[in-house]
This record gives structure tokens, sequence and C-alpha cells, in this order.
């Protein structure tokens, strides 16, 4: 039984850290489109 909850308790930290894990890749992604953009935006005032 102790077993059995710990492996419960190991697969739902291995699912915890793959959404964190994509969590993480999206904010990338947003802030390098806001990098891009500021980027674009300064080079076009400029």
């Amino acid at each position: 039984m102790i077993r059995k909850h710990v492996y419960l308790h190991n697969n739902e930290r291995c699912s915890l850290d793959l959404t964190d894990r994509q969590a993480l890749e999206r904010r990338k992604k947003r802030v390098r489109r806001v990098l891009d953009l500021l980027i674009r935006s300064g080079k076009g005032s400029k």
C-alpha cells in the first residue's frame, strides 16, 4: 500500500513538472514576441 501511494505521488509530481515546463516554454515565447515587437517599434521610430 505504501509503495502504491508513493508511486501515485511520483506520477503526480511528474505530470506537474511537465505542465510547469510547458508553462515556462509559453512564457519564453511570449517574452520573445514582446521583445521582437519592442525592437521592431524601436527601429521604426528611429
